[in-house]
């Protein structure tokens, strides 16, 4: 079984997301040199679940390179934005000294779509939903069960925190990713379609509630 090391996380953080890059929920992804990580027990066992700062932010930057498409990649100015607007609700994936995931999210009004590398966010005083704007795993981190430890990272904030609406734009092809796990695709109106044409081709404006927070 997964052992998630949780030093420095606060229980009940949360995630918001443009959800993730081929083969998982996107929203976007960065590149560099990185070293391959065995996909075996070593690893899931050296796997820690925190809180993101702004030091880990080049390190997000690189994950996002190696898992979005150039077009929708987003500065360090605007992660950094976001992580000031809502920490509580942003994780990080570390592997030994390695990023290998991450995920930001912020508590939104449900129907917005968070405009792609702002450098302006706040958190609204009428915020009634969670937005989870990104979450990305590495390629070669990736079917170990990340994504999820992720994910349970940011759905444990939100339900802290009493926000029992989720939402989110797949892209990449990832809806059917997040519906594994309780999200459903909505129809838009023409507004939201304007909104969803920056996140790419088949863009999905996604939602989950949980009716039991």
């Amino acid at each position: 079984m997964e052992q998630i090391n949780y030093n420095n996380l606060r229980m009940g953080a949360a995630l918001h997301g443009k959800a993730f890059g081929s083969h998982m929920p996107v929203l976007r992804s960065g590149a560099g040199d990185f070293r391959v990580i065995p996909k075996q027990a070593g690893m899931r066992a050296r796997m820690e679940i925190r809180i993101l700062s702004q030091p880990d932010l080049p390190g997000i930057s690189r994950i996002q390179g190696e898992c979005y498409s150039q077009d929708i990649l987003e500065s360090l100015d605007s992660f950094s934005a976001k992580l000031c607007a809502a920490p509580e609700f942003c994780f990080m994936a570390v592997h030994g000294e390695q990023a290998v995931g991450y995920a930001v999210a912020l508590p939104r009004i449900f129907g917005d779509i968070p405009d792609l590398n702002s450098v302006e966010h706040s958190v609204s005083s009428n915020a009634d939903s969670l937005c989870i704007h990104d979450l990305a795993v590495s390629p070669s981190a990736r079917r170990v069960g990340i994504a999820s430890q992720l994910l349970k990272a940011v759905l444990d904030a939100a339900r802290e925190r009493g926000y029992k609406r989720i939402f989110l734009v797949a892209i990449q092809g990832a809806s059917s990713y997040w519906q594994r796990h309780g999200f459903e695709a909505l129809q838009v109106d023409e507004s939201l379609k304007r909104g969803l044409s920056a996140y790419g081709k088949g863009a999905t404006y996604m939602v989950r509630t949980d009716e039991g927070v």
